[in-house]
């Protein structure tokens, strides 16, 4: 038996490696849901950008909570939920435009053409939450904490006026038959 050229083994590989690749493409192709994966990528970020808002909207909703703020931590409380709500329509519109290119496919991708278009898409849904991730992050962790710090002084208030003996806790109403005895 004689021995392959080195060459010939590098062919060899090479064609191997071809014939592998083709049956991972036809399997692909035979087996995927591509159009219905990027729209779980989808569905995935806008409950991200949905959460985001819907956590600040309800820490905030309590209009009773501002008064735990000194006038600067107010300024800078309405400025970062003015900031945020902007950043939230910007990637809201961003995202509802890479949705277009998909919004009526689902199933299966059947060539190569709309594989690529979906890699794209995909990678289109990764560097949206990058950005996301890097613009909010920094504002939602700055009003969380700002809410947490009014929250504890909202506490400390509380147990301040239940312990002022000048501040009527305990009221009980009586009927004029109980007055009587």
């Amino acid at each position: 038996m004689t021995k392959k050229s080195h060459g010939r083994m590098q062919r060899d590989l090479q064609e191997a490696k071809t014939k592998s690749a083709q049956k991972m493409r036809a399997d692909y192709f035979k087996n995927n849901t591509g159009w219905d994966d990027l729209r779980a990528l989808y569905d995935t970020t806008c409950q991200m950008l949905i959460g985001t808002g819907e956590t600040i909207r309800q820490g905030f909703s309590d209009k009773d909570i501002f008064k735990y703020f000194n006038s600067q931590e107010m300024i800078e409380v309405n400025t970062a939920i003015v900031g945020m709500n902007k950043d939230l329509q910007l990637f809201t519109d961003e995202l509802l435009n890479l949705n277009k290119h998909h919004l009526d496919k689902s199933g299966a991708v059947s060539n190569d053409e709309d594989f690529n278009f979906v890699l794209e898409l995909g990678q289109g849904y990764s560097d949206f939450t990058s950005r996301f991730s890097a613009v909010v992050s920094p504002n939602q962790r700055f009003l969380t904490d700002k809410l947490g710090i009014a929250l504890d002084r909202r506490e400390v208030a509380k147990k301040a006026a239940a312990q002022d003996v000048n501040v009527v806790t305990d009221v009980v109403t009586k009927t004029s038959e109980e007055q009587a005895l």
